[in-house]
């Protein structure tokens, strides 16, 4: 795919983001936010983003998928905790869409494929199940001209089946935006299928074979009988990622932009459940004994039909940063949902809303996350608090999981912040 002129490319960058409306998604963008917009614009729509969680990759890549809004149906493709997430995002900053126009995908017989404006598909739909090859064929028939490729790390493996469906999809798209955190610097064949589907006429990597030798510090081995290549390593660092920030990376980590960040960022974490009971619409009105003791049940009740879908954004989450304060009330279902994950899922710290909500240091960790909501707003920020204080020298990011359809979307006040509910 060509790319535009740079002079052009800069003219329609600038126009799109240089003067945003009051109000607007665009004035809503943070300066160097504005400054990736910029750059994947003038790449013609054909990026990896590779910001640091916390600095607002999902953000930006509406506001680029937005400047393309002619272009769309518009296909978003993430992992399964995030889907409701994304349609919360793309709810709120395009509110041109209506009802109906954001489709999630929730089986592999979905045919609404061409109908909405907005498609979202979860990796999950094409790694299981006997109809994927199916349903990717007709995602592919529906066109998407514009896509949006969330946590792209998942298509690190080249021979995946999963890769092998949908690299095409994004190869086949005009625009295509890659969001990750842990962009595979140190380990450069992850970052090969989605180099080669961005920019397959790259010199650097239009062949395998070329890019291991270059940049993978590729050595023959003979095993079993067979000859083979480990690329595992890593060689010419430096010129790789100079190659990648000048033809298609955005990457800025959190130091480097600190000054421009609020000390707390606070973002909802939308999860849709198969079958709880609405909690909040089918209680008694009013702050009578009955209506405390069936809402403190039901509350219960929510934390373990939320474990398993919490356990697994937690996941998400830690395998891009460092450190993750997971904070919770209801414990065993969770530590149930942690034990089950994979062997060597990433560690974090599981901590208690009310042991560990105060009197305690916790500013080695940037990140919280709060699985579960608690009646009292005070507690909550008491516990934002073990990592927001005195020695922290990073912005906090602070994530809310809730159900949706329940109490939890009331107390998190649309991600805003804890807010109390009259129990």
């Amino acid at each position: 795919m060509s790319l535009p002129s740079a002079k052009a490319a800069g003219a329609a960058a600038r126009d799109a983001v240089a003067t945003p409306s009051p109000g607007s998604l665009d004035a809503s963008l943070m300066p160097f936010q504005r400054e990736g917009v910029r750059r994947i614009l003038a790449w013609d729509g054909r990026a990896l983003l590779g910001d640091e969680m916390g600095l607002g990759k999902t953000l930006q890549a509406i506001a680029v998928a937005r400047h393309y809004r002619r272009e769309w149906p518009l296909l978003v493709l993430c992992p399964t905790s995030m889907a409701h997430t994304w349609a919360d995002e793309l709810e709120r900053w395009c509110p041109e869409l209506v009802p109906g126009q954001i489709n999630l995908i929730k089986s592999h017989h979905n045919g609404a494929l061409s109908s909405a404006a907005v498609t979202i598909l979860t990796y999950g739909l094409v790694t299981n199940g006997k109809e994927k090859e199916r349903l990717v064929a007709n995602v592919m028939a529906a066109g998407f001209a514009v896509v949006i490729v969330d946590e792209a790390h998942y298509l690190k493996t080249r021979d995946s089946v999963r890769t092998k469906l949908i690299l095409p999809l994004l190869a086949a798209a005009q625009r295509c935006v890659m969001l990750t955190g842990t962009p595979a610097l140190n380990r450069p064949v992850e970052l090969y299928p989605l180099l080669s589907t961005l920019r397959p006429q790259q010199p650097a990597w239009r062949t395998y074979s070329a890019f291991v030798q270059r940049y993978c510090a590729a050595k023959p081995t003979f095993f079993g009988g067979r000859r083979g290549l480990d690329v595992s390593g890593s060689s010419n660092e430096a010129e790789l990622y100079a190659l990648l920030c000048e033809t298609l990376m955005v990457r800025r980590l959190k130091a480097e932009v600190l000054d421009e960040l609020p000390p707390k960022q606070r973002q909802r974490a939308t999860l849709a459940l198969d079958a709880i009971t609405r909690e909040a619409d089918a209680l008694p009105s009013g702050p009578s004994f009955e209506r405390r003791s069936l809402l403190s049940k039901s509350v219960v009740e929510l934390a373990a039909a939320k474990a398993a879908l919490t356990a697994e954004y937690a996941l998400e989450l830690v395998a891009s940063c460092e450190r993750l304060l997971f904070f919770a009330h209801h414990m065993t279902s969770l530590v149930r949902a942690f034990e089950a994950a994979p062997r060597g899922s990433p560690v974090l710290f599981l901590l208690s809303i009310t042991a560990a909500g105060q009197g305690i240091t916790l500013t080695s960790a940037c990140n919280v996350c709060f699985g579960e909501l608690r009646w009292v707003p005070g507690e909550l920020l008491q516990a934002e608090d073990r990592a927001h204080r005195i020695g922290q020298a990073n912005a906090v990011n602070i994530f809310y999981v809730c159900a949706k359809g329940t109490v939890d979307e009331a107390r998190t006040g649309g991600g805003r912040g804890p807010r109390a509910v009259r129990p």
